[in-house]
């Protein structure tokens, strides 16, 4: 904010991105949105894609709740689907077409098998929270629950930051942590404990209420003793992993009958770390990643570990990743769905990548600032990775399906062509200038169909030619191919062919003739006096004159006349149809010698880029003299598909 009279008035910046988030979800709609909650600043939406010339703007964000916003999931079988959470375990459900919502904290009368839980002796106060946190705050306008700050007994304790997450092989299954482990089949409407406190429950810690010293400071983000971060298998989803901030991994191999806590079977880490997450695998059931985070006591070394047994035994996965001062704390891990030796850890510092399981990372961070990456989702459709970031909001880098085709390989080769992404004709939604400059604008993904090849070192130039196969057309594109991966973007365009450039040209052509032969006839000195003025004021032709020395400045048709030889000039010495567009618009300056003729075709349709249709097409990669063959395709928006 800045004030200048003192604060009686003040100017909000709210074109910085500098949002807090700690954790983030993506929904499937077409383009999808980005759902993440922010410290102290509630639950919010965002497009991907907004469709707007302008970017993506303050106005196309939704904010969906209040309160302190952490995890926040869309079924993906629904977008209007929406789970969010607010501080120490509260949680709701929203639909987001309605707006319609509902509080879905479990309650003693929501849990259908609490009392076989519940311990009446459980040897522990309420916590007596300092600022009474409770359900209202992510939506005041339903009855509140809670009882001074708590909707379960003592016995249940839930982090500052309670994990919400949906099964992967059922839409309408939900987890939820606390102490214990809850499960709903319903969407929340109710649900089972699936397990038996499965953390420390240490006596010393698990109570908050005389945090702070002298001054009380009972928030719920001093809570301890709780599950930060839970995940069900896709292969199996009677296998569910949960980490805790005490330090505990711990799994069931039978949706909640039974645990085992395998902690002790991670090698070489101390006993003060939290669990920052825990990762299943997509293609093994028996396989999941676990990071660890120490920084809480001064330990910022990267932890990161993989099982391939249930938890048996573990590998040290942080490979190279940055142990010295100020070290790497991990705060995520997320493997690939098509890749597994694709992992990207979110770090304090940033993201880093690796595409052999392990061994070496390396930072990837493509225009992302050094700052902390609480949660990372790889986009299951479109292959985006979306970065929730601690500080600087929510980033996108877009495509990295080429990461995900990416093997031992096509890296031993020394020219490979990727399949390619679907380019998509995004439909213009502007709103026009509509917005002020103390706004934030955040650019929507790169148009155009990508191109994605791999080489093994570096070329001067690179030849791509993408062909229609109906028309014929070609387009043909050139860049300098560097060592790695390359990206070229083509516009979805095929360029007016030989035939059709020499056509327009020899139209303008005539067009400059009949023209120039007006005004060296025209007996209408006002025109021809007025079009001097025009000329000489608004320079249509730039660079006509370049030492400002203008031939007959005094004759308007000596003038006119040396103008319409350069244009010639111009003309006879264009290459691309821009440079024909540039001639044309200097002609149409003369439409006055022209008369009503003009509006009948006198000038001819304008020369122009031909869009390519929705379909696929051939690409040929051409590097040395060798082509590689592929293809690229291209969609119409989807909103058309709705008319």
């Amino acid at each position: 904010y800045l004030t200048v009279d003192g604060g009686t008035s003040v100017l909000a910046f709210n074109n910085m991105a500098v949002g807090q988030y700690y954790a983030i979800g993506v929904d499937m709609r077409d383009p999808y949105w980005v759902y993440g909650g922010l410290q102290d600043n509630g639950g919010w939406g965002i497009p991907s894609n907004s469709r707007d010339n302008a970017g993506i703007l303050n106005d196309h964000v939704t904010v969906t709740n209040g309160g302190d916003g952490f995890h926040m999931q869309v079924d993906p079988t629904d977008w209007r689907t929406l789970y969010t959470t607010t501080h120490v375990g509260y949680f709701g459900r929203q639909n987001m077409e309605t707006r319609e919502h509902v509080f879905i904290t479990p309650t003693p009368q929501t849990t259908v098998n609490f009392s076989d839980y519940y311990d009446p002796d459980f040897d522990e106060d309420q916590t007596n929270y300092s600022i009474n946190p409770q359900e209202r705050w992510l939506w005041g306008d339903i009855p509140n629950r809670t009882i001074n700050g708590s909707i379960l007994p003592a016995q249940f304790r839930w982090n500052w930051n309670s994990p919400l997450v949906l099964s992967p092989t059922n839409p309408r299954t939900i987890y939820v942590g606390s102490s214990h482990l809850f499960k709903s089949v319903d969407q929340g409407d109710t649900w089972l404990i699936v397990s038996p406190d499965l953390t420390k429950n240490d006596p010393d810690t698990r109570n908050s209420t005389h945090s702070g010293g002298l001054t009380k400071d009972a928030t719920g983000a001093e809570n301890y003793n709780t599950i930060y971060t839970i995940d069900e298998s896709p292969v199996n989803s009677a296998v569910v992993w949960v980490g805790t901030d005490d330090g505990y991994v711990q799994i069931t191999r039978n949706g909640g009958t039974s645990w085992a806590n395998v902690t002790d079977n991670i090698p070489g880490i101390a006993d003060d770390l939290w669990v920052s997450r825990v990762e299943a695998s997509h293609f093994d059931a028996a396989t999941a990643y676990v990071t660890l985070d120490g920084h809480w006591v001064d330990d910022t070394a990267p932890y990161a570990f993989k099982t391939t047994n249930f938890g048996e035994s573990w590998t040290d996965v942080s490979g190279d990743l940055p142990r010295e001062n100020p070290g790497c704390t991990i705060h995520t891990i997320v493997e690939d769905s098509r890749n597994p030796n694709l992992l990207f850890v979110g770090t304090e510092f940033g993201v880093y990548v690796t595409v052999d399981g392990g061994t070496r990372w390396s930072r990837f961070m493509n225009g992302l600032p050094p700052v902390a990456v609480h949660d990372l989702v790889i986009h299951p459709r479109d292959a985006d990775l979306v970065a929730g970031t601690h500080g600087r909001s929510i980033w996108i880098a877009d495509d990295i399906s080429p990461l995900q085709q990416l093997s031992e390989e096509v890296m031993i080769s020394e020219v490979h062509l990727f399949e390619g992404r679907v380019g998509t004709k995004w439909l213009d939604f502007s709103k026009g200038r509509i917005q002020s400059f103390f706004k934030f604008r955040g650019p929507n993904p790169p148009r155009g169909a990508p191109i994605d090849f791999y080489l093994r070192s570096a070329h001067d130039s690179v030849r791509i030619d993408v062909a229609d196969p109906i028309s014929g057309r070609i387009r043909t594109m050139w860049a300098e191919g560097q060592p790695g991966l390359n990206r070229v973007l083509w516009d979805m365009r095929f360029l007016p062919n030989d035939q059709e450039t020499e056509e327009h040209r020899a139209l303008l052509a005539r067009v400059h003739d009949t023209i120039y032969q007006s005004v060296r006839t025209t007996r209408r000195d006002d025109i021809l006096e007025q079009m001097r003025k025009d000329l000489l004021a608004i320079q249509r032709y730039p660079d006509l004159y370049p030492d400002a020395e203008y031939p007959g400045m005094n004759d308007a048709r000596t003038l006119l006349l040396d103008h319409l030889d350069h244009i010639a000039d111009a003309l006879e010495a264009a290459e691309s149809f821009h440079q024909l567009f540039s001639v044309r618009e200097q002609l149409l300056a003369y439409s006055q010698l022209v008369g009503d003729q003009a509006f009948f075709g006198f000038y001819g349709e304008e020369l122009t880029a031909i869009e390519a249709p929705a379909g696929r097409y051939r690409v040929t990669l051409t590097v040395d003299g060798t082509g590689y063959a592929g293809t690229v395709s291209v969609r119409d928006d989807p909103l058309k598909a709705l008319r």
